[in-house]
């Protein structure tokens, strides 16, 4: 006769889905895609803030070569030569180019010398090449990491979901076993020996005066898709054994205790089976 086993709500739920993950990824992708642009504009910001620096810094320096020589250098080269700078700032907006000015403006025009970069960009669209190329490295190098981090998430799920199996597999194992042992004490219990027509018969035996119970809880097939315990009928209609209906090969081949020892190199869940043998007289 097939019955049902009630299952409690207390089984463990382990392990990542795969939809978990991809929200996972999801979440990081749309995270990313938030901080860069806010990345590029303090980027932006900063180079310019080095623009203006080096531009002031070349304006005093030709102010100071035309209050000692009276007249404009012919080139900026000529204000590292002969001690104004140090050195030729570089143009932060691109990768490393001098600043340059025009030598041939009068004094009064000389605070409008500019980097050669922020003319190229007022002129055209061809200007910000640079930037964009920098612009491109970075979010290819954020979905390298992003992709790198998926195939490490996906990894680290097959591990999880192995993990998952074989605890599974041990609770199967635990709770078969505790039902094979109810199903004895229920079936030694009755002087003539009786097996019990229904699993729920071995949390509270309606056959005696008094409470006797076999186990703590109706258990439930730990294995996902297992579903109801697969029913091993007896004498008299009664259960003497259960297995699990779930699907799949068991990770577990061998290392099992001499009552499980026929489970060793079985092909499916399904052949575990925990039947109670009686004592012979």
């Amino acid at each position: 006769m097939a019955t049902t086993m009630t299952s409690g709500d207390g089984m463990r739920r382990r392990g990542f889905t795969l939809i978990e993950l991809l929200v996972v990824l999801a979440i990081i992708a749309t995270l990313l895609s938030l901080a860069m642009p806010q990345y590029f504009r303090q980027q932006d910001k900063a180079r310019e803030t080095v623009l203006r620096h080096n531009l002031v810094t070349l304006r005093k320096a030709l102010d100071d070569y035309r209050d000692d020589r009276g007249k404009s250098p012919e080139s900026l080269d000529e204000l590292v030569q002969r001690r104004y700078l140090r050195e030729l700032p570089l143009d932060p907006l691109t990768t490393g180019a001098t600043a340059g000015c025009s030598s041939a403006r009068p004094r009064a025009a000389l605070p409008t010398c500019t980097a050669a970069r922020p003319a190229r960009r007022m002129t055209g669209p061809t200007m910000q090449a640079g930037d964009r190329h920098s612009r491109g490295s970075v979010y290819i190098g954020a979905l390298v990491a992003l992709a790198i981090l998926g195939v490490m998430l996906s990894q680290f799920g097959v591990l999880w979901a192995t993990q998952d199996r074989r605890a599974r597999e041990a609770d199967l194992l635990a709770h078969g076993n505790e039902i094979r042992r109810a199903i004895g004490a229920y079936y030694d219990a009755n002087p003539a020996g009786q097996y019990p027509k229904r699993l729920d018969e071995l949390v509270l035996d309606p056959r005696q005066p008094v409470v006797a119970r076999y186990l703590r809880r109706a258990w439930r097939d730990p294995l996902p898709k297992g579903g109801e315990w697969g029913i091993v009928p007896g004498p008299d209609n009664g259960i003497v054994g259960v297995y699990s209906q779930a699907p799949g090969t068991p990770l577990r081949v061998g290392s099992f205790t001499p009552a499980n020892a026929g489970f060793a190199d079985k092909g499916s869940y399904q052949e575990w089976i925990f039947v109670h043998q009686p004592e012979a007289n």
